[in-house]
């Protein structure tokens, strides 16, 4: 992680790269402008562009699929990799 000492501070640092994060069966992923979210254990992804939407209003990611599945894949890769991934609801046997 990034320390976030300079900021309380006063002072600036560079951000994260790339920030993940999930609860329940949200998932999401953020790099630079670009923010991913699935509502259903990363089945289906939206696309957001974050300078131009910050509140989340327009779904780009029929229209940047390649972008959408790209940021997907760094999410499923990190859920592996920490073993952070959509937690299902007891008795819930869909993938």
């Amino acid at each position: 992680g990034l320390s976030l000492l300079p900021i309380l501070f006063g002072e600036t640092r560079q951000p994260h790269k790339t920030l993940y994060w999930q609860w329940s069966a949200t998932a999401a992923v953020r790099q630079g402008q670009w923010k991913a979210v699935s509502a259903n254990r990363g089945k289906t992804w939206e696309l957001y562009d974050m300078q131009a939407d910050r509140t989340e209003l327009n779904d780009l990611a029929e229209t940047q699929p390649e972008r959408a599945a790209a940021l997907a894949k760094l999410w499923h890769q990190w859920a592996t990799k920490t073993g952070n991934g959509p937690r299902r609801k007891k008795g819930d046997k869909s993938n």
